[in-house]
């Protein structure tokens, strides 16, 4: 029997050693807020009762501890609701981490308004999402059209005028 591997907490400034037999220790994610940098407030409405909810997206740190060195995150704050949550956006880069952070209050919100039944209001109107986010590459290359003379088919001519 082989003994235990012994644990290996990684510091920001360490990179671990990847080999089979070291278990990694690495410390929880940071919940810290950090300065707004969006906001909004939405209405939740139930058959009920109308309550506002305050969502807040902090501003993208580096302080996520990963095996290879530090990771992003985005805080998120969402109040107004019987349980106010914290998640958070996490990426390798600031912009990963922010668009994490974006998904990550539509999937709330649409768990909220699944779970109770109710629906959620932006400006007096029904709160259809935020405007989808892609920042892949097209499967394709684009191209700009050429602009080519038509020349007419003689036979489809010859053909109409009979």
């Amino acid at each position: 029997m082989q003994p235990a591997a012994p644990a290996l907490s990684v510091g920001a400034d360490q990179v671990a050693d990847l080999s089979p037999n070291i278990i990694m220790e690495l410390p929880p994610i940071p919940t810290t807020s950090t300065p707004m940098i969006a906001a909004r407030t939405l209405t939740f409405v139930t058959k009920r009762k109308r309550q506002r909810v305050h969502i807040r997206i902090g501003q993208p740190v580096r302080d996520v501890p990963t095996v290879s060195g530090l990771d992003w995150r985005c805080p998120i704050s969402m109040t107004g609701l019987k349980k106010s949550r914290r998640p958070q956006g996490i990426g390798v880069d600031s912009l990963q981490a922010l668009i994490d952070a974006l998904k990550a209050v539509e999937v709330e919100i649409d768990a909220r308004a699944r779970d109770s039944g109710g629906r959620f209001e932006w400006l007096g109107m029904s709160w259809h999402w935020l405007p989808e986010i892609s920042l892949s590459l097209p499967l394709t290359r684009w191209r700009p059209m050429r602009r080519t003379r038509r020349v007419p088919d003689r036979k489809r001519r010859r053909g109409a005028a009979r």
